[in-house]
This record gives C-alpha cells, sequence and structure tokens, in this order.
C-alpha cells in the first residue's frame, strides 16, 4: 500500500552521509510494530536482498530509491560484497535513523531452487539478516573449475519479465565467464527492454552511440 511518489505520505528523516534524502512512509511511524518478511539470496550491486531492504527502498520515496540506487555506478556495488559496498552501506545507515529496533520483528527466509524454505531466521533486523547470508551463500553460490569461455544464463520467472530484470541474469554469472568471454542471455522479456529510463541508459553508452554492440537481441 506504499506510493513512493507520493509526497504527502512520506516523512523526513534528513541525509545519510552520502547525500541520500530519507523520506518514509509515515505508515512506518504511526504503527505499533512493524513484521518484516524477506528472502536472503545474491543481488548484483546490493550485494544480497533482505534485511534492511524493508525500509530502503522498501518503505522509502522516490527520491531516497534513486539516490541509494545511484551508488551501483561505484565498482564496489557488486554481487556477495557487503562489506565497503556503498549501497548496502547506505541503506544500514538509512536503517540507523530509521531507528526503532526495539518495534521490529524480522524474518529472513532463504529459498532453494525448489521454491521450498531451507532456512529461516527471526528477532533483530541485522541479526536475522546476517544469519541468514551464510546458508545463502550455500544455496545460490556454486563452485565452479574454471572460468568459462561462453556461459549460458536462462532468466526464470518473474525476472524474466523484461530485459531490465533479466540483467540480473547476465550479472549472477559474471564470475564464472573469462575476461572477453560471452555470455548468452535467454529471457522470453515479455514486457520488452523495461522501463525507458532503462532504455535511455543504454542508449546513452558510448558503445552505443558509436555503433559497436557488446550484445545482440534475437526475438524467436
Amino acid at each position: 500500500m506504499h506510493d513512493n511518489r507520493q509526497e504527502s505520505s512520506l516523512r523526513p528523516l534528513g541525509k545519510t552521509s552520502r547525500g541520500t534524502p530519507l523520506f518514509f512512509s509515515r505508515l512506518a511511524f504511526e504503527a505499533d510494530g512493524i513484521i518484516v518478511i524477506g528472502s536472503v539470496e545474491p543481488h548484483y550491486f546490493a550485494g544480497y536482498t533482505g534485511g534492511r531492504k524493508f525500509l530502503l527502498p522498501g518503505l522509502a520515496g522516490l527520491e531516497s530509491t534513486v539516490m541509494n540506487h545511484s551508488l551501483a555506478a561505484d565498482e564496489r556495488s557488486r554481487i556477495l560484497a557487503l562489506g565497503g559496498n556503498p549501497v548496502h552501506e547506505d541503506m544500514m545507515e538509512a536503517l540507523e535513523v530509521f531507528g526503532r529496533f526495539d518495534d521490529i520483528f524480522s524474518i529472513q527466509l532463504v529459498v532453494n531452487a525448489e521454491h521450498e524454505i531451507s532456512y529461516a531466521s527471526s528477532g533483530h533486523i541485522v541479526r536475522s539478516f546476517e544469519g541468514a547470508i551464510k546458508h545463502a551463500k550455500e544455496i545460490y553460490v556454486p563452485t565452479v573449475a574454471e572460468r568459462a569461455d561462453i556461459v549460458i544464463s536462462v532468466a526464470k520467472p518473474p525476472l524474466d519479465i523484461d530485459l531490465y530484470q533479466s540483467q540480473k541474469a547476465v550479472d549472477n554469472v559474471k564470475l564464472a565467464v573469462k575476461q572477453d568471454g560471452v555470455i548468452i542471455l535467454v529471457s522470453p522479456c515479455r514486457d520488452g527492454i523495461g522501463d525507458r529510463g532503462f532504455y535511455d541508459l543504454l542508449a546513452s553508452g558510448p558503445e552505443m552511440k558509436r555503433g559497436v554492440h557488446k550484445f545482440g537481441i534475437t526475438k524467436l
């Protein structure tokens, strides 16, 4: 029921040290308690999903989310990385500013490939998140003997809805491909490329402007 574009429904809480303006849903302050239910898995620029993400971006205003996600341009914002990751650390700082830790009860889940719950932790928002990370690694991070010349990555639902979501299937296999190797993404992308802003970002890249396409799209 949260509309991150409706300014009248948001309450300001200042800024993080990185300059992210903090606006959160007023409902979060009016509630006697908050129950957080989230899944923990690798995230292509926040390190991992879950935990602190219930607040930013979950209950945050659009401006807060845009500023936080702009930190993804930093090379330290990458999959499996938390320490030194500016996106993650900005989210954690936002959580500290929000406070109310005694009013938050967290349930963090790790789901396997069969969509079954393989692990659950509960209680403190930060400790429950950290407790699930080890198990998420066991489920989601395989060991490969060596990097491959070509990697085929298949985007599974719901990430196959468009190219913006399907790009996560590319990031999830980058560590398994050799430098200058090839990643083949297989995804129906039923809704096309995605948000217009994402299309404009792709089109503005220097490779696209020079007419050098580092990836091709084939419609079956």
